[in-house]
């Protein structure tokens, strides 16, 4: 207060400004000037430099759009991933559903100019004959052409090498002059909604559902009914590996198993089958094992009688298969015979399993003669010359197997089970044959007789000369009754 009043007592006397407010006003300046060298301890004030502001602002406006366009980028390109993998797994799918879930419709036909990759037909919907009855059965075909259509018929197998670049796809049942053997290859009976009712999950906590065993192609499950008292069959679920790919190729192979097993019911030496949906099949289970496991366990006081009726029972399954429609020509082929596809079941062998069988197709130019066929990898030491030398392929490579299916039984042992498998491949392809046991080869016995006949039989290098299924089957019936009529035994 004195130095305000003393201040104001000057100016009111018209003298200059004193000392003290000179100084104040320049201790004022440099309070507001926070960089001044006079004074270090004065407080930093917040300050705009020249253009600064003015010039981050016109950089993020020159990165905004360049951010913005790699940012689209990334879009397009997840969303271009995602719709192609969508489409995918869209096509096989409506494949799938196409070939095993849906009645025939003009909808759901594969021809025309449909550019999906598995499923095509014409954009221009043609009339169809609305009084088409059908039972409840699927075709992947298409159905007959009509002489005076036009159509063309497209067909699920991508044909040229540009197109298939895998084995995704099913093979074709019409090619060039081939064309199916019989109408129902081209069929399906699936039966979902019957094992949807199975109910895997509470079985499986109730231990109902349980994993068996692991074949080539398939997984095994058991399944049963504990609280029904024996009133249900105890079951095998065969379902394809886990991790196997969802391709057509896949579930045709599934179909193609649950078919043959459908037809082939009629025979008792084939294995029954209760439903199949997707890559599931629904089987009896044989309790007593597989044929391998037979001659293990019974080994060397199995009978010669006794293993004459095994080899009768081998050749009679593969018989029924190959002529499926009683017309002495097969339209299948099983492609995989070997002892493990021989189920024992109330003491009869049934042959069970069909995941690398083929439908063969009728040569439309010779009607009584079938389309031969290749298979890419082809194991073991069983098969045929042909199959090692990947010479096309017919239902002779079936005979082959079984001859090398009655050497096991009648010996104990595999063909070549001392001999390096490639080694052994190599004698094949030469047209050498397993050496016969000295014991059976001076043997008296009939049954061992029959059984080496039978072997002759199908160890005929020529596939054209080689023996047919049917033929061995009705040999070796021919002498079993024999034998046991002499000895006998019942029929």
């Amino acid at each position: 207060m004195a130095h305000g009043g003393h201040d104001l007592m000057y100016i009111k006397s018209g003298g200059g400004l004193p000392k003290s407010i000179t100084s104040l006003n320049k201790a004022k300046k440099e309070m507001a000037l926070p960089n001044s060298s006079s004074n270090n301890n004065s407080i930093n004030m917040p300050r705009r430099v020249g253009n600064t502001h003015r010039s981050y602002h016109m950089i993020n406006v020159k990165t905004l759009p360049l951010l913005l366009l790699f940012l689209t980028l990334i879009s397009l390109a997840s969303i271009y991933m995602i719709l192609t993998l969508l489409n995918k797994n869209v096509s096989v799918l409506k494949h799938a559903e196409h070939s095993m879930l849906r009645p025939p419709s003009w909808d759901h036909r594969p021809f025309g100019t449909r550019k999906d990759q598995l499923l095509r037909r014409r954009r221009k919907r043609t009339n169809y004959d609305t009084n088409y009855y059908y039972p409840r059965m699927i075709t992947i075909d298409g159905i007959t052409k009509d002489s005076s259509s036009t159509t063309n018929f497209k067909y699920i197998q991508p044909k040229s090498e540009k197109t298939r670049t895998s084995y995704d796809y099913r093979d074709p049942l019409y090619e060039n002059d081939c064309i199916p053997m019989q109408s129902w290859q081209t069929t399906s009976f699936p039966s979902c909604s019957t094992i949807h009712e199975l109910d895997f999950f509470s079985k499986s906590r109730s231990n109902e559902f349980a994993f068996l065993t692991s074949g080539g192609y398939n997984d095994i499950f058991s399944l049963e009914d504990i609280y029904r008292d024996g009133m249900d069959p105890k079951l095998a679920i065969k379902i394809l590996k886990f991790g196997t790919k969802y391709t057509d190729r896949n579930f045709d192979r599934v179909r193609r198993d649950g078919l043959i097993l459908e037809r082939s019911t009629k025979s008792r030496y084939v294995m029954d089958i209760f439903g199949f949906c997707g890559f599931l099949i629904v089987v009896p289970f044989a309790e007593e094992g597989t044929l391998p496991k037979v001659l293990r366990n019974e080994g060397e006081n199995l009978t010669s009688l006794q293993k004459l009726q095994y080899a009768y029972e081998v050749a009679a399954g593969l018989a029924a298969v190959h002529d499926i429609d009683g017309e002495k020509l097969s339209a299948v082929t099983q492609g995989d015979l070997k002892a493990d596809q021989y189920i024992v079941m109330d003491g009869v062998l049934k042959l069970g399993d069909f995941n690398r069988g083929r439908f063969l197709r009728r040569n439309s130019t010779a009607p009584d003669t079938a389309c031969t066929y290749t298979i890419g990898v082809n194991d073991a030491a069983y098969r045929s010359p042909e199959e090692y030398k990947y010479l096309p392929e017919t239902s002779a490579i079936d005979v082959w197997a079984v001859g090398s299916l009655i050497y096991h039984i009648l010996h104990g042992y595999e063909v070549w089970h001392d001999t390096n498998t490639e080694r052994a491949q190599q004698k094949i392809m030469d047209g050498k044959l397993p050496k016969i046991a000295r014991v059976y080869r001076e043997s008296d016995d009939p049954a061992v007789k029959a059984m080496l006949d039978a072997i002759d039989m199908c160890y005929v290098y020529d596939p054209e000369k080689r023996a047919k299924a049917w033929d061995v089957s009705s040999f070796l019936e021919k002498k079993l009754n024999e034998i046991k009529k002499a000895k006998g035994v019942e029929l």
